[in-house]
């Protein structure tokens, strides 16, 4: 799918245009370089723009970053590992990746405002010119509303940037059919890069943010046909805004459309009505299925996730693991105390279609994301323990461990087209 003017312009620019090491075996020196060094921004929103400090041939230094033209108003933010930096050392033929964050206020005038990028050094300096164009629109939210309608099972929508001037036809002509194809391969799945756009225009680590998350995204999903792609967005907008599935704000904008998407129940009133969460679905399939309990052999990653729900879960796991003999009427019965006896009752009766096909993979599938969540929010608390107040030893090691992971699974998630 042809995505030239999303939200930034894919050019690649930097202060001195250089070919790899491997073509241009002469080259030397540093070199600061940006994919996106023209984006646009919407006032009331963040961007965040990726750099690179490239050392070709040079000694190691250490290099002071400061951005300079920054408008009044804005505030600029240098990151590096996911945390504020000052200075910057590249080793010998190496790279540092750096990102420069930007807030927008929304008083901010329309036009173009360049902000400078430099890393100065004992033996020289290298500056980045970033422009920033103001809009009020921007053409990334028109194509996927736009798209969203028609994202239904069975279809799929990706973005591809191409360089500022050309079209599918014209590259295919320049480099070919199978660089083409190369190309197809970076496409981003409409979902990931929906998230992944609203998720720079908030701040993540602030209740305020999450909740600015949800209301960007309303009225975006809103416009999703019913079905599984748009249950598990929803699912998606819960975890990243720590709320159960249930009480998001989002509708399909149609009566029919939203009696549709309820799940399909034993009777009237058995099961529950909402869309289910993530850990909703677990609880449900090991109070139908409580020898699933015998499968879940990473508890330990799920203790601290802080998701609604999760108590809950965690209590019925250590209840199957003491008694692994106990039967679905049995746990009810354990729980004729509780508040939550009404609450088990009806999933012990729901028909979910998910749940009623391969348990035991959708039961390691729905585990699985119950950890990603779990990494994610231990890996954000001590990314802003770090950044206010410091890091003993033990947590050092356990923050490179899951940033390293995450890494590791980026690098081995398939490519989508």
């Amino acid at each position: 799918m042809r995505a030239r003017s999303l939200a930034i312009v894919p050019l690649l620019l930097s202060f001195v245009a250089v070919a790899s090491a491997a073509e241009r075996p002469d080259v030397k020196g540093l070199f600061l370089l940006s994919d996106y060094p023209a984006i646009s921004v919407q006032p009331g929103t963040s961007a965040n723009v990726p750099l690179k400090l490239q050392n070709y041939g040079l000694p190691p230094e250490r290099y002071q970053l400061s951005v300079d033209g920054v408008p009044a108003g804005w505030t600029a933010t240098l990151l590096g590992g996911g945390q504020p930096v000052a200075a910057a050392m590249p080793a010998t033929d190496a790279a540092v990746s750096l990102e420069l964050r930007l807030d927008v206020p929304a008083t901010a005038s329309g036009g173009t405002q360049t902000v400078t990028i430099t890393a100065q050094g004992q033996s020289g300096s290298v500056s980045l010119p970033v422009a920033i164009a103001l809009a009020k629109e921007l053409p990334a939210k028109l194509k996927v509303d736009t798209a969203l309608p028609a994202l239904r099972e069975g279809r799929q929508v990706s973005f591809l940037f191409l360089p500022e001037g050309e079209d599918p036809d014209t590259l295919v002509r320049k480099e070919g059919k199978d660089a083409f194809l190369a190309r197809l391969k970076t496409a981003i799945a409409l979902p990931e890069y929906l998230f992944d756009n609203l998720m720079r225009q908030v701040d993540m680590n602030r209740m305020d943010g999450r909740a600015r998350l949800v209301e960007l995204a309303r009225p975006l999903l809103s416009k999703m046909p019913p079905g599984v792609l748009r249950q598990m967005m929803l699912d998606r907008l819960a975890e990243l805004s720590r709320m159960d599935v249930g009480r998001l704000p989002v509708s399909s904008g149609n009566a029919e459309l939203a009696s549709s998407f309820r799940p399909a129940m034993r009777g009237s009133s058995s099961g529950p009505q909402e869309p289910p969460s993530i850990v909703r679905r677990a609880i449900a399939l090991m109070l139908q299925h409580p020898a699933l309990a015998e499968k879940l052999s990473n508890e330990s990653e799920l203790v601290d996730l802080d998701l609604p729900g999760m108590p809950l879960f965690l209590e019925l796991y250590g209840m199957l693991k003491d008694s692994p003999t106990m039967n679905t009427a049995s746990i009810i019965e354990s729980f004729s105390d509780s508040e939550h006896q009404h609450h088990l009752s009806r999933l012990a009766v729901w028909d979910y279609p998910a749940l009623a096909e391969n348990v035991e993979m959708e039961f390691s599938v729905v585990i699985n994301r119950l950890c990603d969540a779990s990494s994610k929010q231990r890996t954000d608390r001590l990314l802003q323990k770090q950044h206010a107040q410091g890091l003993n030893q033990t947590e050092k090691d356990e923050l490179a461990r899951l940033l390293s992971v995450k890494r590791d699974n980026s690098r081995l998630s398939p490519s989508r087209h």
